[in-house]
């Protein structure tokens, strides 16, 4: 599977390019930027959806806001993102064992490569976001706040439950977080 990432370039520019591959157009994925000053509120929904690549032809999988690849988020050093993450998968598959593929609609969230605190409500991966129980939506609110000495440079967030996470990352709910300079 061939995976293209946008250049470092402004969300603006971004938005309006897209590349061929095997006759079909990409689109790149929609950014999301702060204004470099206030910091950034973002809201991502697990879900699934359907994806049509040009190996492909139809693979339902999971997904944030129903598209492959996740929303590229830009953010500077020294402010805040705040990450509202809501699963709204269903409860099949629902088995507990330690290490093992389960809870494969349960989920969670990692900023990779952000030198942030794992402590709640920043980057916990122990907690985990149940999956839709019929009556509502569970969600979790992240926040991140970047040290104003934070190094620029490309960082990715994805699923990290425990049992589930090579399942959800595989099939797509990633996305990647540029740390503006």
């Amino acid at each position: 599977m061939i995976i293209a990432m946008a250049p470092l370039l402004s969300p603006a520019l971004v938005s309006e390019q897209a590349m061929l591959y095997s006759g079909q157009l990409i689109e790149y994925p929609e950014s999301i930027a702060s204004n470099g000053i206030d910091g950034l509120s973002v809201e991502l929904n697990l879900t699934t959806c359907e994806y049509n690549g040009p190996t492909v032809s139809k693979l339902v999988t999971r997904c944030f806001n129903k598209q492959i690849p996740a929303p590229t988020i830009y953010i500077s050093p020294g402010e805040t993102l705040t990450i509202k993450l809501t699963n709204t998968l269903g409860d099949e598959n629902h088995l507990e064992y330690h290490n093992f593929w389960q809870l494969l609609n349960g989920t969670n969230l990692h900023f990779h490569g952000g030198h942030i605190t794992a402590d709640i409500p920043g980057d916990d991966v122990i907690e985990k976001i149940e999956p839709f129980n019929g009556t509502y939506y569970d969600s979790i609110t992240y926040v991140y706040k970047l040290p104003a000495n934070h190094e620029s440079g490309i960082a990715w967030y994805h699923p990290h439950g425990h049992g589930n996470a090579m399942v959800q990352v595989g099939g797509g709910a990633s996305g990647i977080i540029i740390i503006c300079d």
